[in-house]
């Protein structure tokens, strides 16, 4: 488990390095489902954490969270796992639903 642990970190310090110094252009999310948006300067994530059926939830990121996730489909995987641990870190239930659709 800690090795499985200190991969993860050390693939995100990859990334935070990769992103600081390097120029890419974004991949267009459009049709995986999940996109990164942002609102008023804050970047979300709308995602599907279900495995059965369909259990949408969005969470507030970082504008370096939102990059990772342009990277492509892993890399999007890799940025939710991580903001996984750190909702389960911070008490909430990441497998609960959280998105309310405006369908005005």
């Amino acid at each position: 488990m800690a090795f499985a642990a200190g991969k993860f970190e050390l693939y995100n310090a990859m990334i935070a390095l990769w992103l600081e110094f390097s120029h890419h252009v974004p991949v267009d999310l459009t049709g995986m489902g999940d996109e990164v948006v942002e609102r008023d300067g804050r970047y979300f994530v709308r995602y599907d954490c279900g495995s059965h059926f369909s259990i949408w939830r969005e969470d507030e990121i970082t504008a370096a969270q939102a990059r990772q996730a342009t990277l492509g489909p892993m890399h999007l995987n890799n940025m939710v796992l991580s903001l996984h641990n750190d909702l389960t870190a911070k008490g909430i239930n990441w497998s609960v639903s959280n998105y309310k659709p405006d369908f005005n």
